[in-house]
């Protein structure tokens, strides 16, 4: 994505959404206006169709009016943003964001520069970036992207790797925001006073990942939650009596 540091953008709108158990928070960006040199920050594509060359000079298109483009899969990137890079003792910093949504058009009707617009998501820990985040709607403030290592994207979140607090119990279902310690769903309700969790795998995730190969109870094809009857214990024991009887 940009490559400037303290690229100065605007903030045009900023929702929740849900994705399974995930909180997700996304806000609709725009650079305005954007030059040719940023646009080719972004890709070398985008400043071709935004531009042309006039002369000596690299000017907007006057006939283009509003483009979509499609760029893919965007790698990961860490954010940080603040309201003035020339005070920067609050600066906010959102480790892992995907950036989707990449549209241009025109700042108004009669100008002939465009505004790039694009959507930054990420997952929703600390209430208090959303909070940050709506003091600045509509209003200028400045961004920060950096490129992550995609196995660093993966590997963010470390609290998958915990143990129940409580009794060890690997697989966990739920963490504290702060992402030092974690509960299994038996012990969810035993945290500490002033800790709040978070959903971080479901109960049955938890248990598959729990299950040894030989372990399953339910054959391949059965319904989900129903026992093969021929594996039931006491079916089984009868079963070896009558062989033993036929024997006497």
């Amino acid at each position: 994505m940009f490559e400037t540091e303290n690229l100065e953008c605007y903030l045009q709108d900023v929702y929740p959404e849900v994705d399974g158990e995930k909180r997700i928070v996304k806000m609709r960006l725009y650079v305005n206006p954007v030059t040719r040199e940023l646009c080719q920050e972004v890709d070398e594509e985008i400043a071709r169709t935004l531009f042309h060359k006039i002369g000596s000079e690299q000017l907007p298109r006057p006939l283009l009016h509003s483009c979509k483009f499609d760029l893919g899969t965007l790698p990961p990137y860490a954010l940080n943003f603040c309201r003035d890079p020339k005070h920067g003792n609050h600066h906010v910093h959102i480790p892992a964001v995907t950036i989707s949504k990449v549209e241009a058009g025109k700042v108004t009707p009669e100008s002939n520069e465009f505004a790039l617009m694009f959507t930054v998501a990420f997952e929703k820990h600390d209430p208090k970036i959303v909070n940050d985040l709506a003091d600045l709607l509509h209003e200028k403030f400045f961004l920060t992207f950096t490129e992550l290592q995609p196995s660093l994207f993966e590997n963010q979140d470390p609290v998958m790797d915990l143990l129940c607090r409580l009794c060890d119990a690997p697989n966990p279902e739920f963490a504290t925001t702060d992402g030092k310690f974690a509960y299994c769903f038996k012990h969810e309700a035993n945290k500490e006073d002033g800790e709040s969790l978070r959903r971080i795998r479901d109960h049955q995730a938890a248990v598959d990942a729990m299950r040894e190969p030989g372990d399953e109870t339910e054959t391949e094809g059965a319904p989900a939650g129903k026992k093969d009857p021929l594996l039931e214990s006491d079916f089984n024991a009868r079963n070896r009596q009558g062989r033993r009887n036929k024997k006497k």
